[in-house]
């Protein structure tokens, strides 16, 4: 597990620096914010949102057994499967375009779970 010394809690979010290594678990009451990666097989959890400032390959639980309006953000959304609240989704058979990086942004909308650009996860939310 990530040692305490590298996270700082701040109201409402807990900010971790570095990477979370394979194997390693980092638990939230809050919004977490990882500034670092989240590699494969390393699993995040948080009762409000995630935050990933890098690349996110491990499993993200945000909205954990709380929260259906939680949301899930990462500079790269590699993850094999995303959780929020009661809902989980698996990563599409067919690779992304990695020629063009983009965050992203998963949410709940009428009980599935949507993964969209930043951009366009602004737009939807400002209809």
């Amino acid at each position: 597990m990530p040692t305490l010394t590298q996270a700082l809690t701040h109201p409402n979010s807990v900010v971790f620096k570095g990477n979370i290594r394979s194997g390693q678990t980092l638990e939230s009451d809050d919004n977490l914010i990882i500034m670092g990666n989240v590699n494969r097989d390393a699993y995040i959890y948080a009762k409000k949102n995630i935050f990933v400032l890098g690349s996110l390959e491990g499993i993200p639980h945000a909205g954990f057994k709380t929260n259906k309006e939680a949301f899930i953000f990462a500079f790269e959304l590699n993850s094999p499967q995303i959780r929020i609240f009661e809902f989980l989704a698996k990563a599409p058979d067919k690779p992304k375009n990695t020629l063009k990086k983009e965050p992203e942004v998963a949410f709940i909308e009428n009980d599935k779970i949507v993964v969209l650009t930043y951009k366009d996860w602004l737009n939807y939310k400002m209809e």
